[in-house]
């Protein structure tokens, strides 16, 4: 059915639909999600702050923790490089050089009473045994498998052993030995000296640690050479298999940092370095810090940016929930309450043509609550049939155009539409379809309907007593029309001048108002749906220039320039030639009556061989009429096809003009399955252009046909 230029009768401002069982979320919900979105850059900016500060604060104590580790390492290693200094000095005595324990004991005593720093101070020779050593008694303890000893002797260098408990004095120390070469370089014995490690304690101690921090000194097994606090408790305490350590001891810098757990499983960022990097090594030592107490600071302040931010979220949120609550959410209470009134019918598609809001009218008229749409396409749920009961193919309906073009849409009661309802039962109706747009977007679909069977009721009873009265008229204007006949001719005698025109002005009026008859009497069985459409092939060319012929006079005395442009292939067409009459002559009366002295009118017959961009969407017989007379004011156009309806510039031309043809043409093709559209411009002319299917017009069983 063509509906796309059909007025839609049943738009208000500001019409919706609502259901209370809609889907959405509540507004203020969103509301606050907007709000909560609204804080999450807040957030990340406090968060991103707080990462930033972590960073600089544990750079910094890796800095300032990196200074302290190198510190007391230096201290260490200037330790080991005094005692490597005396034990050089101690490899070209006398004592040392001859090895022997009743010369070397008392040397080596003397000497530790001097250094009280040391442990103990001795010499092995080749093979490991003990020859003296200060602490007297222990002679021959058998060294051999130390790795102070096993060291010097293969790299000929001083030597850095680890933890051990003195088998001399049952001391913690750390040894260091130092090969004695004779003159030819070959190995005379190892002098070695043990570190107290009591006392290397206290050489570290000096240093200012954090609270909570620790130190820890450990060989290359992992035991605790120096631990602080607590060194008596921890020291010669395995630690080899630690994260920490072995993390350490995998390391391939000297100088690196680590995060582990440290002897009292806290967990502390480490900074550690090797001692002794330049005699081999063989010992580490690692300062370590709690990143609890790193960032306590910086957490102090994240703790009150998120109070704040907190406290400013409970507000927003608030003020969210009461604007939501008085603003908005009770305005559109109020409005779904009005739209859930509207006697109308309405639902509203998505951009899928599927069911999102109704009203309680819609549950009304077709007996199916919202869970039985909701999110389902609306041709599964609205079925619409003809007249004859036949489907209605949902692409003919005002809805599948709104929803495809995005234009506003609706029918008509010619259109005889019945919406089924859930009782099987049916109801005459009409559609006015719109869409939806937010901002520049196209949400979906709003789509009105309305029972129009008062209407139709009203409607053809009015068209009844039109019928009935046209009927009534006919004879007494025939009556009138054959006795006028007869005194022009003089069948009763003569008729003077005077009397000849009063009798011709007679029968004119009378003409007049037969034709008006006659078109009444078309459109009550146009609208009755009681014409007969009976086609026949027929040359739709010559049947046009038949209807030229007929406005031949009128042509001739406005001096109008007619031209034809009717195209080689069309076809013949298989229409009824009464109705295509009706359409051509209306069509050009209107041309002929509507454009001045000397204008120009165009009549063009050709077909439309492309589907996809024409109105019926199908190859088309296409018929137009153009002129370049009077126009149309484009504020009176959209009810050019209106029963009785003329422009204002018509009447002023032409008073006694019905406002019915187009009318009459518009209904005929809407049945015949054709469309008609025009174009116009005040004061430059209008072109009326009309499609039929290529297959012509299907045959219509009827009482009467038009006249």
């Amino acid at each position: 059915m063509p509906w796309w230029k059909t007025p839609n009768p049943f738009e208000r401002p500001g019409e919706a639909g609502a259901h209370r069982r809609r889907i959405f979320p509540a507004i203020r919900l969103r509301l606050m999600v907007i709000v909560v979105v609204a804080i999450v850059p807040a957030l990340g900016f406090i968060l991103s702050n707080v990462l930033t500060a972590e960073n600089q604060v544990i750079k910094e104590s890796q800095d300032s923790t990196r200074v302290l580790v190198r510190s007391a390492t230096d201290n260490v290693d200037r330790v080991v490089e005094s005692t490597e200094g005396l034990m050089v000095a101690l490899a070209r005595t006398t004592e040392v050089k001859e090895g022997l324990a009743n010369q070397c004991g008392p040397f080596f005593a003397e000497l530790l009473s001097q250094y009280p720093f040391y442990a103990n101070i001795g010499l092995a020779d080749n093979n490991g045994h003990v020859v003296c050593a200060a602490q007297a008694g222990k002679e021959g303890v058998d060294v051999s498998k130390e790795p102070f000893f096993t060291s010097a002797i293969s790299n000929r260098a001083l030597s850095l052993g680890d933890y051990r408990a003195s088998q001399l004095t049952g001391l913690a120390t750390l040894t260091l030995g130092y090969p004695v070469m004779t003159s030819k370089g070959a190995l005379r014995s190892v002098i070695f000296i043990e570190l107290n490690l009591a006392n290397l304690s206290q050489v570290v101690s000096q240093l200012a640690l954090s609270r909570g921090s620790e130190l820890i000194m450990f060989d290359r097994n992992g035991r605790i050479l120096v631990r602080r606090p607590g060194f008596q408790q921890w020291v010669g305490m395995p630690m080899r298999y630690t994260p920490l350590v072995q993390t350490i001891l995998a390391a391939t810098s000297s100088d690196d940092t680590v995060e582990a757990a440290g002897a009292d499983d806290v967990m502390r960022d480490f900074v550690f370095r090797q001692i002794g990097s330049n005699f081999g090594g063989g010992a580490y030592l690692a300062i370590g810090t709690p990143r609890d107490e790193l960032l306590a600071e910086v957490q102090i302040n994240l703790n009150q940016n998120l109070i704040v931010l907190s406290a400013l979220a409970i507000v927003a949120l608030a003020l969210a929930w009461f604007i939501g609550d008085r603003l908005i959410v009770r305005q559109v209470n109020a409005d779904e309450a009005v739209l859930m009134a509207i006697s109308d019918g309405m639902f509203v598609v998505d951009r899928r043509g599927r069911i999102s809001l109704i009203n309680r009218s819609f549950t009304d008229l077709l007996g199916l609550d919202f869970g039985d749409v909701a999110g389902r396409p609306w041709t599964e749920v609205i079925s619409v049939v003809d007249s004859s009961g036949t489907t209605v193919p949902s692409e003919k309906l005002p809805v599948t155009y709104a929803i495809l073009t995005g234009k506003a849409a609706a029918s008509s009661l010619a259109n005889e539409f019945y919406c089924v309802r859930r009782d099987h039962g049916n109801f005459p109706v009409v559609f006015a379809a719109s869409p939806i747009v937010v901002g520049l977007e196209r949400t979906g679909t709003i789509v009105v309907f309305r029972d129009v069977t008062r209407e139709k009721e009203v409607d053809k009873a009015k068209t009844e007593f039109v019928s009935l009265a046209s009927h009534q008229l006919r004879t007494p204007l025939s009556t009138i029309n054959w006795y006028t006949e007869m005194l022009l001719d003089g069948d009763a005698g003569p008729v003077g001048e005077e009397q000849k025109k009063y009798l011709e002005e007679i029968y004119r009026g009378s003409q007049r108002m037969v034709k008006l008859v006659n078109t009444l009497l078309n459109i009550s069985r146009l609208e009755l749906g009681t014409f007969i459409v009976e086609p026949e092939p027929m040359n739709v060319i010559d049947l046009a220039r038949s209807v030229l012929k007929d406005f031949a006079p009128q042509i001739s005395e406005k001096k109008l320039e007619v031209v034809e442009r009717f195209a080689k292939d069309t076809p013949i067409l298989d229409a009824d030639p009464k109705l295509f009459r009706i359409i051509v002559q209306n069509l050009l009366s209107n041309a002929v009556k509507y454009t001045d002295v000397g204008g120009k009118i165009v009549l063009s017959i050709a077909v439309d061989n492309d589907p996809d961009r024409n109105r019926l969407h199908r190859r088309s017989l296409f018929l137009s009429v153009t002129d370049n007379g009077f126009g149309i004011p484009k504020d009176q156009q959209n009810g050019i096809f209106g029963k009785l309806y003329r422009a204002d510039n018509a009447k002023e031309h032409d008073p006694d003009g019905t406002g019915l043809g187009l009318y009459i043409v518009k209904n005929i093709l809407t049945q015949v399955g054709g469309v008609i559209w025009f174009e116009s411009e005040e004061g430059r002319g209008t072109t009326f252009s009309v499609l039929l299917p290529i297959e012509g017009m299907t045959k219509r069983a009827g009482a009467k046909s038009l006249v």
